[in-house]
């Protein structure tokens, strides 16, 4: 009756019934054991890869001894015959006397025959039957007198009917007798049984199931060994010749021989002979019995899988009575107080999730009210698919009623831009795929006709394998700003206009001042036409450096020698009409600049001391400039009288004087008197102080010091 009250239930709700828990939990079970089952077999696939490995790293190294094994008989023989080439009774040829020498060697070379070639490579002389004729000797042999190392040939007929022998031979380095005594046979030969390398490799100690075979140059077989040292002619299979042109050694795995089965080959060249030696195991052997860990993984997970089948049919049984219990109300079965605790939490989640609910929608309440008075919109830009997710605020900056999705595509956005910002924004976007950030402004167009100007900062976002992802956002309206701007930079161009008028105006008004002042000096005593006169002079100087400085806009200060050379210029036009025959000089040292503020009172202290000596010295007045070890010094000198040896610059009454010493004292600098110097000498020093306004920057040696 429950069972048929809750499919019932269930149907009513419309809900579709899914697998059971029992079917899960059996799933789960059964994936778990094919889990386990599947890293058993690639532990045991993995551990036979190590073991293939290790096998043939082992097989390799065998090949490789075997392979000197064959060189190292090869070497016997050759110092055999190396020994029999020192006896004299090859010089000349007593064939009894050599015959009882070599008993020995040819013993060793189990009766093969030794042979003298001559240099013509004619068989001269042999152990055996001598021929009546002389006849050519085995091939290759003479290739022993171009290197004078040992020659061996490859597999040959030998002198016995039927049978197969190896030929060597060593160059004889005994000089040859005369031609009446016969001539001293040029190579000392034998052949070599091919059941001695046999006999070499059976005798190194091998597994059962292992095979190994030497072949000569042309890949030839020249013995094995199996069943007792057997002896094969023959060329061997086409994939181990491939491997022998290819590489001096390597591995040939799954190799299928000539009785059907599958082996893996190891071969490996003699580094002396050129023989090759190759030693075959049978595949089925070749890096341990992984079939048998296999198959023992296999039945291991198979037990597992029953035994989880079994736990999950019980957890199952166990899970879905306190699961009934929950959802009918029931007390749930002994030993499930966690079911009460997941009911509890249940509800307590459900409570959390409606209060984060209210709270997510306060807040999003909240922070569109925000942007709405801030005038600031919000947007996410999908690069994948170019598709942009605005805020409410977004869409109205674009004088857009918001859209419930709140997604906009490429043309919507591009339609909202001034057509003649579009390609600015465009590749602003695109810059900010290298650079990372985005910044930049532009107007939009509503659908009223009218314009307003935002400014739009982002972020880029990028995935894990760093490639941009996203744009992340946000556009301020700034056409109020925009307006503002405008409106100061019309003010600054009007305030531009009223300083110059300014300017051009006091220009005048002292140039009138200069001008009443002279006139008035032709109506005067002459003690008064002369002060009215320097007064007029003083004026005009100021009307100078007046026009110097509001010439000068620089910031970072002014060239000191382009300003003094200038104000070299008006000091001439106005003083040296007074006084005929005199001059004025400017010798500047460059690398000086001063800031704008301190041109007036520095123009004014340089003109106060060259009109002293306009009006006191003699000859031509002299300005120098140079850097000096406490800062910038500056002399004026001329060629008059000097000043006197009680003339103290503190006490002096002169109004030029006076001027002077308060503008240089206010800047932290001195004003001294340099009575060792001909004729009247007075030296500014002006330090380089935090604040003073003076810098130095030494020129290039190419560049020479200004004068005018």
């Amino acid at each position: 009756m429950r069972g048929g009250t809750r499919t019932g239930s269930i149907a009513s709700l419309g809900l579709r019934s899914g697998p059971s828990l029992r079917g899960r939990l059996f799933a789960l079970a059964g994936l778990l054991a094919l889990a386990m089952a599947g890293l058993a077999g690639i532990a045991v696939l993995e551990a036979r890869g190590a073991a293939r490995d290790r096998a043939a790293g082992q097989l390799l190294g065998t090949t490789r001894i075997l392979a000197r094994v064959v060189d190292h008989e090869f070497g016997e023989v050759e110092a055999l015959l190396l020994g029999l080439g020192t006896s004299p009774a090859l010089d000349p040829l007593q064939p009894a006397v050599f015959l009882a020498q070599a008993e020995q060697v040819l013993d060793r070379l189990g009766g093969g025959p030794i042979l003298l070639l001559g240099a013509d490579g004619r068989l001269l002389w042999s152990t055996a039957v001598p021929p009546a004729v002389p006849t050519a000797g085995p091939p290759g042999l003479l290739a022993a007198l171009g290197t004078g190392r040992l020659a061996i040939s490859d597999l040959l007929a030998g002198p016995a009917p039927r049978a197969v022998s190896i030929a060597l031979g060593v160059p004889l380095r005994r000089p040859a007798g005369d031609a009446a005594a016969g001539a001293m046979p040029a190579v000392l030969g034998a052949y070599l049984p091919p059941t001695l390398l046999a006999e070499a490799l059976a005798g190194q100690w091998l597994p059962q199931d292992w095979v190994a075979a030497v072949l000569d140059r042309r890949s030839g077989i020249v013995a094995r060994t199996m069943q007792g040292a057997e002896i094969l002619s023959g060329p061997a299979m086409e994939e181990v010749r491939a491997g022998l042109a290819g590489a001096a050694e390597g591995i040939l795995p799954r190799l299928r021989t000539q009785d059907g089965t599958r082996h893996v080959v190891a071969f490996a060249r003699a580094p002396r002979s050129g023989y090759a030696v190759l030693v075959q195991v049978p595949e089925a052997g070749f890096g341990g019995a992984w079939q048998a860990a296999l198959l023992r993984a296999g039945m291991l997970g198979l037990v597992l899988a029953l035994a989880g089948f079994a736990l999950a049919g019980l957890l199952a049984q166990r899970i879905a009575q306190g699961l009934r219990a929950l959802g009918e109300r029931m007390p749930a079965p002994p030993g499930f107080r966690e079911l009460d605790e997941l009911a509890g939490r249940l509800a307590a989640s459900a409570q959390q999730r409606d209060a984060a609910a209210a709270a997510l929608h306060d807040r999003n309440e909240w922070l569109e009210a925000s942007q709405r008075a801030a005038q600031v919109g919000t947007w996410d830009w999908d690069l994948g698919t170019g598709v942009q997710r605005w805020s409410d605020q977004q869409f109205r900056l674009h004088g857009l009623e918001p859209a419930a999705p709140g997604e906009v595509g490429p043309e919507t956005w591009h339609a909202c831009i001034h057509p003649e910002d579009l390609a600015q924004v465009i590749v602003a976007g695109q810059e900010a795929l290298r650079t990372g950030s985005l910044d930049t402004e532009f107007r939009v167009r509503h659908p009223d006709g009218s314009i307003r100007w935002l400014a739009s900062r982002a972020v880029l976002e990028r995935d894990a394998e760093a490639r941009p992802r996203r744009l992340l956002g946000l556009d301020i309206d700034i056409t109020d700003y925009r307006v503002l701007q405008a409106e100061r930079e019309k003010l600054l161009r009007m305030k531009d206009l009223v300083v110059l008028e300014m300017h051009h105006r006091v220009k005048n008004s002292l140039q009138l001042l200069h001008g009443m002042l002279l006139m008035q000096a032709r109506s005067v005593p002459p003690d008064a036409a002369a002060r009215l006169r320097e007064g007029a002079a003083r004026v005009l100087i100021v009307a100078a450096l007046h026009r110097r400085l509001y010439e000068e806009e620089a910031e970072q200060g002014t060239d000191l020698a382009t300003y003094l050379t200038g104000l070299m210029q008006d000091l001439r036009g106005s003083l040296l009409g007074a006084t005929p025959g005199r001059s004025i000089e400017l010798r500047i040292e460059p690398g000086f600049r001063l800031a704008v503020s301190q041109l007036a009172p520095f123009g004014l202290v340089v003109a106060e001391l060259v009109t002293n000596a306009l009006k006191y010295g003699a000859g031509p007045v002299v300005v120098i400039c140079r850097h000096g070890p406490e800062g910038m010094e500056l002399a004026v000198q001329d060629d008059g009288p000097g000043f006197p040896a009680e003339f103290d610059p503190g006490r002096a009454r002169g109004l030029g004087m006076r001027l002077s010493l308060a503008l240089v004292r206010h800047h932290h600098g001195r004003l001294e008197i340099d009575r060792a110097a001909p004729g009247g000498r007075v030296v500014l020093t002006l330090p380089e102080a935090p604040g003073s306004g003076l810098s130095y920057a030494a020129p290039s040696p190419a560049v020479p010091a200004a004068s005018s």
